[in-house]
């Protein structure tokens, strides 16, 4: 049946939503309504109208390709030329973006449809693997002018399952070498902070920070003059994979991946059984996958053997 058409346009929405009181865990539940943005991302591109003088067109099916060009500006421009954030939903769903395809279309002067579809953003360009991330970074940072702290890794990206080596050393100052002959060194932690920013409309930023991996190297002695020197690494976090609901996928395996049923027939319908000569019983064995929680019935495994 054909439908009155009169123009289709589509654009990428990203949809930005906050908890008012994400940050505070004692009032994450009272139910306060989160607050939400809408932009669209790049442009909105018209892909189709009707002819001048006609209010539409009649259609039975239409094939409207298109492309969509991702924003690529930097910080400071407009918020649409931005390279705009990856998907995220934080837990408890405190704070998400999301983006979706939305595609509108007009029928005549009065009705206007709008379709949403939902459309996950990931971004590649941080990928720790890129060879432009393979360039060693060094800080330095001083304590009362009397022992100075350096730290360097060889690339400065990271991600989920990535080893990361820290080369760290303590150094005296040589003006202060008495005092700082007395500096003993307890332990050294080395750790990996997540740190969010919430920033709903009108209030101020709030920042949380998480812990997310730490490795703690005790020492317990006196700072040589020469300086101390050592490395530490650590494993950089994976998190669960979790679907659309926030479910997480069941992805290890078992500690044994297969698991034995067995079934013992009897050897005729109507067996006679004798306690001096018992007939010898049909045992059958079948191997399953240890995942798979049902048991698998008689007539199953009869008709498996069967086959």
């Amino acid at each position: 049946m054909p439908v009155a058409v009169s123009l289709v346009r589509i654009c990428l929405q990203r949809r930005e939503t906050i908890h008012p009181a994400a940050e505070n865990v004692a009032k994450r539940h009272l139910g306060t309504p989160r607050r939400e943005t809408t932009d669209v991302v790049g442009k909105e591109l018209l892909l189709f109208r009707c002819q001048t003088g006609r209010e539409a067109e009649s259609v039975i099916a239409m094939d409207l390709p298109f492309v969509l060009f991702i924003p690529f500006g930097r910080g400071g421009e407009e918020t649409n030329r931005r390279i705009p954030p990856a998907s995220l939903q934080l837990p408890s769903r405190t704070a998400e973006t999301f983006y979706e395809l939305v595609v509108t279309v007009q029928q005549g002067h009065s009705v206007q449809n709008k379709y949403a579809f939902p459309m996950p953003l990931q971004r590649y360009d941080t990928l720790s693997t890129f060879g432009m991330y393979n360039k060693p970074e060094t800080r330095t940072n001083t304590s009362d002018s009397v022992v100075t702290l350096g730290i360097s890794v060889p690339k400065w990206s990271y991600g989920p399952l990535d080893p990361i080596t820290v080369y760290i050393k303590l150094v005296p100052n040589p003006d202060w070498m008495k005092k700082a002959m007395k500096v003993t060194i307890q332990k050294i932690t080395v750790s990996i902070d997540e740190e969010i920013t919430y920033n709903p409309e009108g209030d101020e930023p709030q920042k949380k920070v998480n812990k997310i991996a730490k490795h703690v190297q005790s020492v317990a002695a006196k700072l040589p003059e020469a300086g101390y020197a050592t490395n530490l690494g650590l494993v950089f976090p994976s998190k669960d994979l979790r679907d659309p609901d926030g479910i997480a996928a069941d992805t290890a395996a078992p500690e044994d991946p297969f698991k034995v049923f067995f079934h013992v027939w009897r050897p005729s319908k109507h067996p006679v059984f004798s306690k001096s000569d018992p007939p010898p019983p049909d045992l059958r064995i079948a191997v399953v996958d240890a995942r798979d929680t049902f048991v698998p019935e008689l007539e199953q495994l009869e008709a498996l053997f069967d086959s």
